[in-house]
């Protein structure tokens, strides 16, 4: 889901390009300025308010466990 500026969650189509656990590389579909909701994803349906609880994406990335190789 993608949260406008008005708090309500959208569902919009979006093309991953590549996939690793925890990881996606989307490659269509969103803006860099897109809030991406990334938690709480099964209690939200199209057109729900949410409270957001923005986090840095240096901050997202520090909690992932992917594996090192």
């Amino acid at each position: 889901f993608v949260v406008g500026d008005d708090g309500v969650a959208h569902s919009r189509a979006i093309t991953v390009a590549a996939e690793v656990p925890q990881l996606y590389a989307v490659s269509s579909g969103l803006t860099e300025k897109d809030r991406v909701l990334v938690d709480g994803l099964r209690k939200v349906h199209d057109g729900s308010e949410v409270e957001l609880d923005l986090q840095p994406p240096v901050e997202l990335f520090d909690k992932l466990e992917v594996a090192a190789e």
